[in-house]
């Protein structure tokens, strides 16, 4: 019975497909693709706000974002009132603009990411679409529009997905200047190389590694040396050093050896304790499922395609794509799950070839049809059901929501033991203020009280408090707890 109502569902949908009585033919394809985009759309952006920000990253950037407008300062970074370097400011910049314009909200911190992954895969469709075909094109936005991995990440606060973006600008840009013979695209590529920057560092300048594979593997080495592609490096590098330069002026080797400086560069190498060799490969093999197998094939098939004689150039594109940032993560000291993102994006091309070799023409108007009825019921079925997106952020939101009702503005916040940079995002994010000081004793917290008679409170995590309360050092001061949970304490000492 199962079998014969899947039977008439599938000749049914086969039907409609092959024989539409209002549109046929390639209208009728541009306005599935164009429904499928704006489902995907959707899909980046719906329920942004329903959680709170992941501790150190989310929050961390959402924190510089809010800082900048606490400051006035939109050239140096801050982590409330602390010069930072971690990352460049693009990405903060953005941020902030959209705090000042609709306000400070989980949802504005995570948007820039988010829209920025939709726009990768956009940009992924237009250069399958040019280097292969619509059939490609399509199956590449099915592969992308069930990443998780992609999507989840591209839904947070990170920096990696907009990399990813940069690094996909720069490859269109190339693909446009190359096959289209528009060199003027050489300027969009440097643009991109520098907006790569600006994001993440080092970290995120693939594009320089990339262009130069490219033309080495497709044999075009002389290219590596031509205006255009030195004229956009040069270009890179010139936008990059109008930040860059009077930061390194001002601030000398605390700048120079940061994120933002050459401190990627000094920790590459042959891998580490923390990131052996192999590890970013291994990661992604039981990660990207259930693209991975369709992925590796088409890896495969574009290295056979080196030998097309017809266009060897487009596989070259890929494998050097994918190759260069393996590389450049297999060498990283550290390496963390969310590197992987901007490797997704060739992987995913190439799972879309190996796709495309495994579904015939004639079939492609069903495929189109059920590929993008299936996706309006999961974008539905996320939208309007209180299904669980991502994990919960901070354990701490009790405190940050509760402090400003506990301790007046002008109040000095001090934090006992833990991790500083922890409290200072999410007082900065949550509660519009920042931490005075913390210290690591309870010699230092009572030098601290008996400085002056300004009001002061302390933030202790509930075992440090523990710990803190039994000390013989506090057997003769009075701890006034103000609010508490099981997570956290807020008090003050009375001497």
């Amino acid at each position: 019975m199962i079998k014969r109502f899947w039977e008439r569902f599938n000749s049914g949908i086969r039907s409609f497909s092959d024989k539409d009585v209002v549109l046929d033919g390639p209208e009728k394809s541009r306005i599935i693709v164009g429904f499928y985009f704006c489902l995907l759309l959707a899909a980046f952006l719906v329920r942004l706000e329903n959680l709170i920000l992941l501790e150190f990253d989310d929050m961390t950037h959402a924190a510089m974002g809010v800082s900048i407008l606490n400051t006035g300062d939109w050239f140096t970074m801050h982590e409330g009132v602390l010069l930072t370097w971690i990352k460049p400011p693009l990405y903060f910049w953005i941020e902030a603009a959209f705090f000042k314009l609709f306000g400070v909200s989980e949802y504005w911190a995570r948007f820039p990411s988010a829209i920025m992954g939709f726009l990768t895969v956009v940009l992924a469709y237009k250069i399958v679409k040019r280097l292969w075909d619509d059939k490609t094109a399509f199956l590449a936005l099915a592969v992308f529009s069930t990443s998780y991995f992609f999507i989840k990440y591209s839904r947070r606060a990170m920096l990696d997905v907009p990399v990813a973006f940069a690094t996909t600008l720069g490859v269109y840009a190339l693909v446009r200047a190359e096959y289209d013979n528009k060199k003027s695209f050489y300027l969009l590529l440097g643009a991109s190389a520098a907006f790569g920057y600006y994001l993440k560092g080092l970290q995120g300048m693939y594009l320089l590694g990339i262009v130069p594979a490219y033309f080495l593997l497709s044999g075009q080495i002389r290219k590596i040396f031509s205006g255009y592609f030195l004229g956009a490096a040069a270009l890179a590098l010139g936008l990059i050093a109008l930040w860059a330069v009077p930061q390194a002026l001002k601030y000398g080797p605390e700048f120079i050896r940061s994120q933002s400086g050459i401190g990627p560069l000094v920790s590459m190498g042959g891998g580490s304790a923390n990131n052996h060799f192999y590890e970013p490969f291994v990661v992604l093999l039981g990660l990207y499922w259930p693209w991975i197998p369709f992925g590796l094939f088409g890896l495969w098939l574009s290295v056979k395609g080196l030998r097309d004689t017809a266009d060897a150039r487009r596989y070259a594109l890929i494998l050097s794509w994918f190759a260069v940032i393996l590389l450049a993560l297999s060498l990283c000291s550290v390496f963390y799950l969310r590197y992987l993102i901007p490797l997704v994006v060739p992987l995913g091309i190439c799972a879309a070839l190996a796709f495309a070799r495994m579904v015939k023409d004639s079939d492609m108007g069903y495929v189109r049809v059920v590929s993008t009825a299936l996706f309006s019921g999961l974008v539905m079925f996320a939208a309007c059901f209180p299904v669980k997106l991502d994990r919960q952020g901070t354990d701490y939101i009790s405190f940050y929501r509760t402090v400003n009702q506990v301790a007046p503005k002008d109040a000095k916040l001090l934090l006992y033991k833990d991790k500083g940079y922890r409290f200072i995002h999410g007082l900065v994010f949550y509660s519009g203020r920042t931490l005075d000081k913390q210290v690591m004793n309870a010699a230092a917290l009572l030098a601290e009280y008996a400085a002056d008679r300004s009001e002061r409170y302390t933030i202790a995590t509930a075992p440090d408090f523990k710990e803190l309360a039994g000390s013989a050092k506090m057997s003769r001061v009075k701890l006034d707890v103000a609010a508490f949970s099981d997570k956290w304490v807020l008090f003050k000492v009375r001497i």
